[in-house]
């Protein structure tokens, strides 16, 4: 993870701090990451409840469980991003951000990024059969839903192969 590197501003003797430092990060950027998916995905929504929500987010079970096990905590915060990143390849056709989330929660822990690339096909088929047809397909393309899928395939090889590259090269 990238936010291991606080590791270094702290003395060897303060490594407890560093990590509880870590953590709250972590924790903060769930939050934060939540709010803004809640932010941009739901309509007239008051912000004491997006605050709400989201701290309940970066509170919730799995980060109070995972809070021994940091490097786990990385997914947590990159979901909301990654969410937010398939419906703009499915609505818009934009896939930027989705290769960079995907690159980056594949480095930051490949286990982690597994299980969220299996997240990404189911939330895929969600996005896109929950919403109405002209929700879904803002560019009118035809065939849209054969395109979204060769993009969200092609995005997602993309990503995993830059992870690929930069952890091949880390040995």
């Amino acid at each position: 993870s990238p936010l291991t590197l606080i590791t270094v501003l702290f003395p060897a003797d303060r490594i407890q701090e560093a990590i509880l430092t870590i953590l709250l990060i972590k924790c903060a950027l769930s939050g934060l990451t939540f709010g803004f998916y809640l932010h941009k995905h739901t309509k007239d929504l008051n912000k004491n409840k997006v605050i709400l929500f989201a701290t309940m987010y970066a509170l919730s079970a799995y980060a109070i469980t995972y809070q021994n096990n940091i490097m786990w905590l990385d997914g947590l915060f990159l979901l909301p991003i990654l969410t937010y990143s398939i419906e703009r390849l499915i609505k818009h056709g934009r896939c930027k951000l989705f290769i960079a989330t995907l690159a980056l929660m594949m480095m930051s822990h490949y286990y982690i990024g597994y299980m969220l690339c299996w997240y990404t096909l189911f939330c895929f088929f969600f996005t896109y059969f929950k919403e109405k047809k002209e929700d879904v397909n803002k560019l009118a393309e035809k065939n849209h839903f054969i395109k979204s899928f060769v993009r969200i395939g092609v995005s997602s090889a993309l990503g995993i192969g830059m992870a690929a590259f930069v952890i091949a090269g880390a040995y």
